[in-house]
């Protein structure tokens, strides 16, 4: 077998009898990440926007996109108040991919912290047109203060399959 070029690897052919050098089909393929860096107040019941990041798809037929949204609420008070988040596509398609999901209730001393940790695939996507994530907020007492904190974010990953 002759040597390739440069940046390509050693892999079986596609007909499965023999050896040649070639791309890589798999990896990482692209990236994006984006965190808040300030802190916002939320004490609404209607969702709030808390963080976007755009995304532009290399290859959306052949590609998985993951999308990972994380980081932390602080809460204010003591009132019993439930904080919840939901994760939205908007541009490429318009998803919501979780909503109601609780991040935590007004307890204790009313400092606590509520982490955000969500991984989830966007099978959805229809090109490879720019999709902008959102995190958004809400509580259920309009009396309660949820604070995103600056390490709240998104990650998205292009993986080549």
């Amino acid at each position: 077998i002759p040597i390739g070029t440069a940046g390509q690897f050693l892999k079986v052919n596609s007909g499965a009898t023999g050896y040649e050098f070639g791309a890589i089909a798999s990896g990482l393929v692209g990236f994006a990440h984006s965190v808040r860096g300030g802190t916002t107040t939320f004490n609404t019941t209607i969702y709030t926007s808390l963080h976007s990041i755009n995304y532009t798809p290399t290859d959306y037929a052949n590609n998985r996109v993951l999308v990972f949204a994380h980081g932390a609420v602080r809460q204010d008070d003591t009132n019993g108040a439930g904080a919840f988040v939901r994760l939205t596509a908007s541009g490429n398609h318009s998803t919501t991919f979780y909503t109601d999901v609780g991040i935590g209730v007004d307890v204790g001393d009313g400092q606590n912290y509520h982490n955000v940790s969500i991984l989830f695939e966007d099978t959805n996507l229809t090109s490879n047109n720019q999709v902008s994530y959102t995190i958004a907020g809400k509580t259920d007492n309009s009396g309660s203060d949820f604070r995103a904190q600056p390490t709240l974010g998104l990650t998205v990953f292009e993986i080549g399959v």
